[in-house]
Parts: structure tokens; C-alpha cells; sequence
């Protein structure tokens, strides 16, 4: 052994292989590290694509394009599509500081535009 070795680590290994440390076997390749997909590796269709229904709908793009700013993607299509694909009955927006002035904005849209989405029917009188 080498000065510059570090010293080997204690091997508590029992009969059946089972390292005293854990209860995973030990491997003379080390621990096994799992990848994540990278976001265009899919070879299926993406499941975000949006029908034509949605994409097609110039109405819906004409209000996107005259109400919400052209510096941001909202994704209003995208998200029209998950709620339809969800069949949601609420939905909650989330979005920084300095875009809230245009959450009613897209809630209007959401509301209009998701055709799966009813607004809950207000009680009172």
C-alpha cells in the first residue's frame, strides 16, 4: 500500500454476501446510478401535443396575442390541453410577482377556452 492510498474501507460482509452496511448485495462495479431521460430522447409523440382543436382556434389565438405580452410564453394552449386531458374541475395558477397583473387575464382565458372546465356555480343571493 501507498502512502497516497487511502486505506480500504472495512468489509463486514456476511455468509450470504450481504453487506452488513445495508441490505443491498455488494458489486464489484459500485453503486448503481439511474439517468433520467432527457426531454427530447421520447421516441413515442409527446404527450403535451395539442389537438387541432386548440391549435387551429384563431379566436383563442387572437386574444392570446392582443391581451397577454409577446416577451413571455404562457403556454395557454398547452395548458387548455392538460386541463381538457385532465378533465379538471379547478384549477390554480401559480405565477411570479411581476406577471400576476396578468392572472385574470388567463384565468378568463383558461375559463373560456377549456371546454372541460366549469367554473364552480356561485351560491348566495
Amino acid at each position: 500500500m501507498d502512502i497516497t492510498d487511502p486505506p480500504p474501507l472495512p468489509s463486514k460482509q456476511s455468509k450470504n454476501g450481504i453487506s452488513a452496511l445495508g441490505n443491498a448485495p455488494r458489486s464489484k462495479y459500485g453503486p448503481r446510478i439511474i439517468r433520467r431521460k432527457k426531454k427530447g430522447s421520447s421516441t413515442t409523440a409527446d404527450a403535451n401535443d395539442t389537438p387541432a382543436h386548440i391549435e387551429n382556434n384563431t379566436q383563442l389565438h387572437h386574444i392570446i396575442s392582443t391581451t397577454l405580452p409577446k416577451d413571455y410564453e404562457f403556454e395557454i394552449p398547452k395548458t387548455i390541453w392538460r386541463i381538457e386531458k385532465a378533465d379538471a374541475t379547478a384549477v390554480a395558477l401559480q405565477l411570479p410577482e411581476g406577471l400576476l397583473m396578468y392572472a385574470s387575464t388567463i384565468g378568463d382565458i383558461l375559463i373560456k377556452f377549456a371546454y372541460r372546465f366549469q367554473p364552480p356555480s356561485q351560491k348566495g343571493g
